[in-house]
């Protein structure tokens, strides 16, 4: 009876972005949920060979079973260790989204935030960019609440400038990919958990003509 209890509430709970569950016997101690971790690359090229692997843990040490929502058809999946991973040819090409994955301890789940990977073709230039992760905020005083980065895209031959939301924290790098043949001029900026925005990175200059 405790198994389908468990299988309802996690049912229920796959709408959500990320969430745990755990059903309690009225007797005996409480399980607690595992928890789970961890930073996909959002982007790769054609050809390239994909592997993510989540960092997960339990507090009573139990024996812990992965599983995937929205799994890409180019990528397995190994449900021990929660692994992705697969190489990407020419039709793989396109934006694989809401990719979720979820781990067990056989009477507890919890989820990572779904995530998103971009397939971008080698036959176009791509860039990959770098930063450090800022540690303090303008005054000096720790950051603490760091959310993510917005890339600015500048280019020749457009009168616009792009953007682009990076939503993970622990990223440090980001393939852009697909770009036309153009001179483009990138600047970085760190958001925090309240909206804030910093101050703009200096400019870097990459020729993809």
């Amino acid at each position: 009876m405790k198994k389908s209890r468990v299988a309802r509430v996690v049912a229920a709970c796959f709408v959500a972005v990320s969430c745990t569950v755990a059903a309690q016997d009225s007797a005996g101690p409480q399980n607690h949920a595992p928890s789970i971790s961890g930073s996909p690359s959002p982007s790769i090229l054609q050809g390239d060979f994909f592997v993510f692997a989540p960092v997960a843990s339990d507090a009573e040490g139990d024996t812990l079973t992965f599983w995937i929502q929205n799994k890409p058809g180019w990528a397995d999946f190994h449900a021990p260790s929660g692994s992705l991973y697969g190489r990407l040819g020419p039709a793989d090409i396109g934006r694989y989204e809401n990719i979720q994955i979820w781990v067990t301890d056989g009477e507890a789940w919890a989820a990572m935030p779904a995530f998103d990977i971009d397939v971008l073709s080698a036959e176009l230039p791509s860039v990959r960019l770098g930063w450090d992760a800022p540690t303090t905020n303008a005054d000096g005083s720790p950051l603490t609440n760091l959310s993510g980065y917005r890339i600015y895209v500048f280019s020749v031959g457009s009168s616009e400038a792009q953007t682009v939301e990076v939503s993970d924290p622990q990223l440090t790098s980001y393939l852009l990919g697909n770009l036309t043949p153009d001179i483009f001029y990138f600047t970085i900026t760190a958001l925090n958990s309240a909206g804030r925005e910093s101050e703009s990175s200096p400019f870097v200059t990459y020729d993809a003509r």
